[in-house]
């Protein structure tokens, strides 16, 4: 950015000199001061932007242009010394042709001016008859004056040769030149990756979704006018304000008055909620407001009811906060309570109160509702507290009692803090007599806001912008609220976006959020109460709400509503007298350019824009509609921030029903909003379901930018990353077909992107890794495994390790053959990747081969260990984690991995990792030196020297072998998720045996305190709790057990930490043997080769000190043995719980959050 502005400086003082240079005199002196003036400009300029060349492209064009001006001088050099004939040789022709290539080329570029002036210049000498040397020579003194600013460096056409010759694109910030200072020299390991922890980008996320929509149900309307007969405690003036419901009572009977009265704002009501339920109440009675009231809540139920109250037939309000009905005589005033009137309404409800001094009503509820909402939280704690004691003494049935009562506290005792009060004025005003206004101007506000307000303004005598209005003509307005295309509906349409932008500039967020979004009838009555404020204050009135809103009617929108009256009522004499068409009014676009403006400010103090809810109705006009787009992208790149703002305003149903068209010029901004919404709010995810399609299409289709196509493949991720619908409905699609087709594409970004889809979409969702193991989606895979770019290696192998972990019932064979080869694949090509990143996620996917095959680990583990140590006892008594996994040096040493493997069988595996071995503790694993796979072989290498092998357990060696690397890798975060796993795999091992262990000790520690002695028991029938004769049940069922008590004593640190463990079932039981016989049990890798016996030898031997089970294991065949070893405790369907976590995703999603100025462009 910065270098952008310097450009545009430079190109400014450029264009600032070049004026002033073609200002000079004339004459001789006045030629020189020109031309020095010119040399001057362009000396600036070419040392100028040599200066930025050291940060610039290296294809800076004025490089280009050097080349071409020394070729033709070259060229014109050779052809004047070899010209013979007077006249102009066909090369002079090709020189003018050239110069005139250089100078198109050039116009493009403004900041070029200054030389595109002397080419021309050139150019005009050359063309002239005899002119050949001057203009040689000019052309000469132009390449000498550029070459002194700028020097000549070989190495630069050296490069521009080979990148010609090589077809390289240009992609690198290459810098050539002799005299850069080291300051200056380009910077390696500068890339995102490089310079910032890979982790989440840490912003506050801002509730904006409504927590609960509301409705408005029923509307009463109560009206208290008693027609012909004024209340006693008002003296009107004459003339008086007369209209109701823009209706004079006395042009007719005071009954059919009252019906029409009642009738029109109903009407009007209506305008704004046509599916309520609505109820007149004319002149009533206290059991008639009561059985009105009543009816509506039952029928309402949770839903909003609204309460309208004009009382300018009756007395004011009391000052104790009554308002007053009638008897069934009309022949008394009869006082009703506003608190029984708030206990019939109950709650959620609106009251509007249009009388004179309607703000004592509210001033004598707030204290009300405030005791009300004290003693219903000393309601609640009360019943919390009783039912905590019932709770205690009735166990759970206690629990259900206390639940009830509370629902039925609650039912009974309704909180008052959603309603919602609107009165025409305060305590201590009455409401205007203006002749000129109707009688209820507040009620006019609210339901008829444009009819109201243009009258207003006619009024206004010192604004004086339209003359000769009368009101008359306003009645006549054409149009409906609804249609924007008339002057009415635009009318509305503006002012609905001037009040919201006044609101959302004006109140709390949260405030906003309930007031203006979240029921539709309570919104528009709090716009329009906004214009009320306007109108009455003009009045000496007051309206007042509650809750109470900061004064509005000051606001500087106001203005720009005031000129989009005048400019519409301009325009309507000529629409009512001569039937002119209706003019669009210009004031949208006004407010488009003015975010504009403040988008292009750049200023770091800046306010949030005060258009952006004027933007957001802009979204409703096709003819803005792409502009106010662009203009929305621009803001929600600015960072989360703006996102929250943009979500806070409303803008997310606006832009979710655009979805819905069908335009092709909106797809790319569209798709580039909602990547900037579901990187800052994921939970969108849920709304956009239904719309995956159109996504996926901009996927899909390639004429569609790589960059929108990357944009979509985020959003399609979103949409599936563990979310079950999503997943389903995705892959109902084609996208994993479309993924798979372009995993190879020409962009790295959407290579990533690609990958990370097909992950998210498979992940813990078996049905789509089936349908990718049927495409080869996993070898497509591999390619990325070796790509150049370390994002793009790192998102397929977490899409590799979602495809490990996406199957937890193991009871297919297939299944576990597929993720052992991807495991092995995974290892050899990324196992010693340059990237940490690719090691990072290497790790993590590795896990969930320890978490599936956990036994065979643990038989990999026990076996290495147990030979490397002089003793079984020692191994279990090494308290360090650190010195047990100090012996993979041995592993390393002498097993090596072998790189290459094919990735369609697994049976070559078999002897990949075999090494010679004598029983040495050098050779842990103790392998055969000729790799034969026969079961003879591995029967001669257990008998010589005592050695002990594990059959057919190369790969999960290998995979071992790879953890333990990755524990020690010197890139901290690589190694510490490594030794988790790694820890994990141990504390599964020792878990049994120590556990065992303590409370064996614990059990002879209490038969040493006791005072009874006796002699030790015979060999034969000494007490062995890790042997399988004490299972109950069994042979051996009248064998002692450990203690139960000693087990589960606090000093058991292993025992808890059993518990704790996927074996907690087993050691509830206290049999911590039979999970150590679970853990040590191994599978062959397939049926041919199953080798069972010889396994169980090698393990009797390495821990007969133990008291490990001696006797051969079940025979059975590998893919269902390892489905019930490794995953006993997990039920098919449900997901693995990771050992470690990795910040990769979060940390990609990151470069959709972050600010990007110019991704648009």
């Amino acid at each position: 950015m910065t270098s952008a502005v310097r450009a545009k400086s430079a190109t400014a003082a450029v264009g600032v000199a070049v004026d002033e240079s073609s200002g000079s005199s004339n004459g001789s002196v006045g030629d020189q001061d020109v031309a020095s003036s010119k040399e001057a400009v362009l000396r600036y300029l070419i040392r100028t932007r040599y200066e930025q060349y050291v940060f610039a492209p290296w294809d800076d064009p004025i490089i280009l242009i050097m080349e071409q001006l020394e070729h033709i001088e070259h060229r014109r050099s050779a052809a004047l010394g070899n010209q013979v004939a007077i006249g102009r040789d066909p090369s002079q022709e090709d020189s003018l042709n050239d110069l005139g290539k250089v100078i198109s080329n050039m116009r493009q570029d403004q900041s070029l001016v200054p030389i595109v002036k002397h080419i021309e210049q050139i150019s005009d000498i050359q063309a002239s008859n005899g002119q050949e040397l001057a203009s040689l020579g000019s052309l000469r003194e132009l390449i000498q004056t550029i070459r002194e600013e700028w020097p000549r460096d070989d190495s630069i056409k050296l490069r521009l040769k080979e990148i010609q010759i090589l077809g390289m694109p240009p992609v690198w910030n290459l810098c050539f030149g002799e005299r850069i200072r080291d300051d200056r020299c380009p910077l390696s390991l500068q890339t995102k990756r490089h310079k910032e922890r890979i982790q989440a980008m840490m912003y506050e996320r801002q509730t904006w979704r409504i927590r609960e929509r509301m409705k408005t149900a029923s509307v009463a309307l109560v009206l208290c006018l008693n027609i012909g007969v004024d209340p006693p405690d008002v003296v009107k003036i004459q003339p008086c304000s007369r209209l109701e419901c823009w209706i004079d009572p006395s042009s007719v009977s005071p009954p059919k008055a009252m019906e029409l009265i009642g009738s029109n704002l109903q009407m009007q009501y209506e305008r704004w909620q046509p599916r309520a339920r609505y109820k007149k109440c004319n002149d009533p009675t206290v059991d008639d407001v009561k059985k009105l009231c009543t009816s509506l809540r039952r029928n309402a139920k949770g839903e909003r009811i609204l309460f309208h109250y004009n009382g300018h037939g009756v007395p004011k309000p009391t000052a104790n906060g009554e308002i007053w009905v009638f008897n069934k005589t009309f022949t008394q005033y009869i006082p009703l309570s506003i608190f029984e009137l708030i206990t019939w309404m109950s709650a959620p409800s609106i009251y509007v109160y249009d009388c004179s001094n309607a703000g004592i009503i509210i001033n004598s509820f707030q204290p009300y509702a405030k005791q009300h909402e004290e003693e219903l939280e000393k309601a609640l704690a009360a019943a919390q507290q009783r039912g905590g004691v019932q709770q205690l003494v009735g166990g759970s049935g206690g629990a259900a009692n206390v639940a009830a009562n509370q629902v039925q506290l609650t039912n009974q005792m309704v909180s008052y803090k959603n309603c919602i009060h609107l009165a025409a004025c305060a305590a201590n005003e009455i409401l205007p007599m203006n002749a000129q206004l109707p009688a209820d101007l507040f009620t006019s506000c609210l339901t008829t806001p444009i009819n109201i307000a243009l009258k207003w303004y006619a009024m206004q005598e010192k604004l004086g912008m339209v003359p000769r209005i009368q009101s008359e003509l306003i009645d006549k307005i054409p149009g409906k609220v609804n249609d924007r295309r008339t002057m009415m509906g635009e009318l509305n349409w503006i002012f609905t976006a001037i009040t919201d932008t006044i609101a959302w500039n004006t109140l709390p967020r949260e405030l906003f959020q309930r007031l203006f979004r979240q029921d539709l009838l309570v919104a528009s009555l709090f716009r329009n109460f906004l214009l009320a404020e306007r109108i009455l204050r003009s009045h000496d009135c007051t309206p007042v709400s509650l809750p109470a809103l900061p004064p509005c009617y000051r606001h500087p929108m106001w203005k720009a509503w005031d000129l989009v009256v005048d400019l519409a009522l301009q325009q309507l004499p000529e629409i009512l007298d001569h039937n002119a068409p209706y003019r669009q009014l210009p004031f949208f676009e006004h407010q488009l350019t003015a975010f504009q403006v403040w988008l292009d400010s750049e200023s770091e103090s800046r306010t949030p824009p005060e258009q952006l809810p004027i933007v957001l109705q802009v979204l409703l006009s096709q003819v803005h509609r792409l502009r106010a787009l662009e203009l929305l992208a621009r803001f929600l790149d600015l960072g989360p921030w703006a996102v929250n703002l943009a979500l806070g305003v409303g803008i997310f149903p606006y832009v979710l029903k655009l979805l819905q068209s069908s335009t092709r010029e909106l797809r790319p901004v569209l798709v580039f909003i909602w990547a900037k919404i579901l990187a800052v709010d994921p939970s969108c995810q849920v709304d956009l379901v239904k719309e995956y399609k159109y996504f996926l299409s901009v996927l899909q289709d390639t004429s569609v930018s790589k960059e929108h196509r990357t944009l979509s493949a985020f959003v399609l991720s979103s949409i599936v990353h563990n979310f079950l619908l999503g997943q389903t409905s995705a892959l109902q699609g084609p996208l994993l077909s479309i993924c798979l087709e372009q995993l190879n594409d020409g962009s790295w970004l959407l290579r990533q992107w690609l990958a990370i889809c097909l992950g998210m979409l498979w992940q813990n969702f078996e049905k789509a890794r089936w349908s990718g193991a049927r495409d080869l989606a996993h070898e497509k895979l591999y390619v990325l495994l070796r790509d150049s770019i370390p994002e793009v290696r790192a998102a397929a192998v977490f899409a590799l390790g979602t495809f490990i972990s996406s199957v937890t019932d193991r009871s297919e064979e297939q299944a576990n053959n597929i993720d052992r080869i991807i495991a092995i694949t995974m290892l050899e090509t990324v196992g010693e990747d340059m990237s940490p990143l690719v090691r990072m996620e290497l790790a993590a996917a590795l896990q969930w081969m320890v978490v599936l095959f956990e036994s065979q680990f643990v038989a990999v583990y026990l076996a290495e260990h147990m030979r490397g140590h002089v003793s079984a006892a020692s191994f279990v008594m090494c308290p360090d984690p650190r010195d047990l996994t100090s012996s993979t040096h041995s592993l390393e040493r002498h097993v090596t991995i072998r790189r290459g493997a094919s990735s369609s069988s697994i049976s070559n595996m078999g002897g990949a990792s075999t090494s010679s071995g004598t029983g040495s503790s050098s050779n842990p694993l103790g392998r055969s030196k000729s790799g034969s796979g026969s079961s003879g072989g591995r029967g001669a290498a257990g008998a010589a020297g005592g050695t002990n092998s594990i059959p057919f357990q190369s790969i999960f060696t290998k995979l071992w072998l790879g953890i333990c690397n990755l524990a020690q890798d010197p890139f901290p975060r690589v190694a510490a998720i490594a030794q988790e796993i790694v820890e994990h795999v141990r504390d599964t091992a020792l878990c049994p045996i120590m556990a065992a262990k303590e409370a064996t000790m614990a059990n002879a520690s209490e038969k040493c305190s006791s005072l009874s002695v006796s002699l030790p028991p015979s060999p034969n029938t000494r007490v062995n709790y890790l042997s399988g004769g004490g299972a109950p049940g069994g042979a051996g069922a009248t064998a002692e057990s450990p203690p139960v008590g000693a087990a589960a004593s606090g000093a058991s640190h292993w025992a808890q930490k059993l518990r704790l463990s996927g074996s907690g079932a087993c050691m509830a039981a206290g049999d911590p043997q039979t999970i150590l016989q679970r853990k040590l049990r191994t599978s062959s890798i397939n049926d041919e080769t199953d080798s069972g016996p010889a396994y169980s030898r090698g393990v009797a031997g390495a821990g007969a000190g133990l008291g490990l089970p001696s006797g051969p294991r079940e025979s059975t065949h590998s893919a269902r043995s390892s489905g019930s070893e490794s995953n006993h405790y997990l039920e098919p369907g449900h997901s693995l719980t990771p050992i470690v976590l990795t910040e990769f995703i979060p940390w990609a999603i990151s470069y959709f959050t972050r600010a990007r100025q110019g991704a648009l462009q």
